[in-house]
């Protein structure tokens, strides 16, 4: 699960600390109550690398899954605006649409805008998915994943910026995970920060390595 652990510090306020105060402000303990609900006796693991945090908790569920590790894993990552202290803090840094509007790809980009929401993945290997299917076990698969790569641009023009090498590299990682040549993909989720020259920069990537 994906996740910060700083929203309940801000939503408190003056709330006096009492035997439940722990286990509702960190995320470790956020994931294990998860698990405690729903009995889940696997790993359960806490990861925040902000927005990117959903992709790298569906690399390790995948990774656990081949390794053997579990038979069945959730990867969930949620955004949720409990308090305006991380929106002020991105203004600052010059990242949110002074004009409330997120126009990628588009000359009169001035940054983007944050939603909420929360998006869960059941994951199985695929032998056992087909094995169940079989039996009538299990509903029908909705995606197949055949590959996974992560990675992290290093030094760049600053903290913020993309690195076209980098996202090169990943995609390239992804690729030969999967075994399958780059040429096949035929869509890409962008990261689309709003930033013009960023988003310039991303786009460029993507595409000569396409064109590769």
């Amino acid at each position: 699960m994906s996740g910060q652990q700083q929203d309940w510090h801000f939503m408190s306020g003056e709330a006096k600390i009492n035997k439940h105060t722990w286990a509702s402000s960190s995320i470790s303990a956020l994931v294990s109550r998860c698990s405690y609900g729903l009995h889940f006796t696997g790993p359960a693991v806490a990861i925040d690398t902000g927005e990117s945090s959903g992709l790298i908790a569906s690399d390790a569920a995948v990774r656990a899954l081949r390794e053997g590790a579990c038979q069945t894993a959730f990867a969930s990552s949620a955004s949720w605006i409990s308090n305006p202290y991380e929106l002020i803090t991105l203004c600052a840094a010059g990242f949110i649409s002074k004009s409330g509007q997120t126009r990628v790809f588009d000359e009169t980009s001035d940054g983007y805008t944050k939603g909420e929401g929360v998006v869960t993945l059941l994951l199985r290997r695929h032998k056992d998915e087909l094995k169940d299917q079989d039996l009538r076990a299990v509903p029908d698969a909705r995606g197949l994943i055949l590959g996974s790569g992560v990675n992290n641009k290093g030094q760049s023009s600053s903290l913020g910026s993309p690195s076209g090498p980098a996202i090169q590299d990943v995609i390239g990682r992804a690729s030969r995970d999967a075994n399958s040549p780059i040429f096949l993909m035929d869509t890409i989720e962008a990261s689309a920060s709003g930033d013009k020259l960023s988003d310039q920069m991303e786009l460029m990537a993507v595409a000569s390595l396409r064109c590769k």
